[in-house]
């Protein structure tokens, strides 16, 4: 298993400089939006950001003189996926706000009940309390080991997630 950098979701995407973050960034929110039972807090700064700079990857693209160069055509293709991802973050939010749009004014108050894998991407995530299944007034505390992945309730980590602590998996 390899160690994945932590993404601070609370950075200022002005402090984001290199395409290679931006990209990082936007993969970590559309896989949590994609697993997340509920609507996760908008990115869309982060989309804007992603598209100006597929923009001028396209122009710097349509600027090369042989378009036949298997390069060209690689960076083509990685733009292609970028588009498609950033697309698919999109279309993934639309349809949370399309299936519950009562949800979006009013957000449904818990989620206990909604089981997702979780990767801890951080040292400091700490212990986590999860209900224990055989004697439901009880709690189970669970260490977060980084790197360590958990069946957990969303509930529980759901604040980890969008601090980019943890990814769901």
């Amino acid at each position: 298993m390899t160690d994945e950098p932590t993404i601070d979701m609370d950075d200022d995407y002005d402090d984001i400089t290199t395409p290679e973050e931006v990209l990082r960034k936007m993969t970590l929110m559309w896989q949590n939006e994609l697993c997340a039972p509920c609507l996760l807090p908008s990115q869309m700064e982060l989309v804007d950001i992603l598209l100006d700079q597929i923009q001028g990857m396209e122009d710097d693209i349509s600027r090369q003189r042989d378009k036949m160069q298997l390069r060209i055509s690689l960076h083509r293709s990685e733009l292609q996926r970028i588009s498609f991802l950033t697309s698919d973050y999109v279309r993934c939010r639309l349809r949370k706000i399309e299936a519950n749009p009562n949800n979006i004014p009013v957000p449904k108050p818990d989620h206990k009940n909604d089981m997702v894998y979780a990767k801890v991407l951080d040292d400091d995530v700490g212990n986590v309390t999860v209900t224990d299944w055989r004697d439901l007034n009880a709690e189970l505390v669970l260490e977060m080991e980084k790197s360590s992945c958990h069946l957990i309730p969303f509930e529980s980590v759901k604040p980890y997630v969008e601090e980019g602590k943890m990814q769901l998996l």
